[in-house]
């Protein structure tokens, strides 16, 4: 129905078209790129009216939902400087988590970086541990770490503890991933333990936790750089 206002061009349309875009701002909904050249037109043509803000901030949602993360990093700049705007950290929030969850490895490096200098405490919580995430996963464990640990909002739960864990190990502290595996018990933390135990040197206990969680390739690894190795891998 919205849509069907929106294409209509009555006065209804620009007012259908916020609401259009506020209902796609679920991080996983895209708008097509059509959405916000129209959104955009709207925001220009009604730029002295008092729905000319809401029109501002939803072509920066569509710009985002559509995959233009560069137009919408500036568009969202022209928002916050035209007006001390509350929503403006919530409406980069939206474009980071669509950006890490969408965009291919060097566009979102490219823009997680820049924004990573851009007062990071200001982001949420929830996007920057997605942002840690797919940073470890792609080989930057000292930046994951830095926005994960950045104040002043503490970010805890166990997912969040396993991927400290992670980070820790790619940055080669050992003791550090074991002192945020304490107490965690599935079987991501017993394999990240696993991993830590090797990195210590105690490859009899690695090889244990690897051969009881059926993980042969690293069991058999452990087994043979372990002191005894030949009762180890006597079967």
């Amino acid at each position: 129905r919205l849509a069907d206002v929106v294409t209509s061009n009555t006065e209804q349309s620009a007012e259908a078209l916020v609401k259009f875009v506020e209902s796609h701002m679920d991080a996983d909904d895209e708008i097509d790129a059509d959405v916000a050249t129209l959104v955009e037109a709207y925001a220009i043509e009604m730029r002295d009216d008092p729905i000319g803000a809401e029109l501002r901030k939803a072509h920066v949602v569509a710009l985002g939902k559509s995959g233009h993360f560069t137009a919408a990093f500036e568009a969202l700049s022209r928002v916050r400087s035209r007006a001390a705007n509350t929503h403006a950290d919530t409406l980069r929030d939206l474009i980071l988590e669509t950006l890490t969850k969408k965009a291919e490895d060097v566009q979102f490096l490219d823009h997680a970086f820049a924004q990573m200098a851009i007062a990071p405490e200001s982001i949420a919580p929830k996007v920057r541990f997605q942002l840690a995430d797919r940073l470890a996963n792609l080989g930057f464990p000292e930046q994951a770490q830095t926005i994960l640990t950045t104040p002043p909002e503490h970010i805890g739960g166990t997912a969040v503890r396993l991927l400290k864990a992670r980070i820790s190990l790619d940055l080669a502290r050992p003791q550090e991933a074991l002192a945020h595996l304490y107490g965690i018990d599935t079987e991501e933390a017993e394999n990240l333990t696993a991993l830590a135990k090797a990195q210590i040197g105690e490859f009899d206990v690695a090889h244990s936790i690897f051969s009881e969680s059926g993980d042969i390739a690293n069991s058999e690894r452990t087994a043979w750089l372990a002191d005894n190795w030949p009762e180890l891998t006597q079967e």
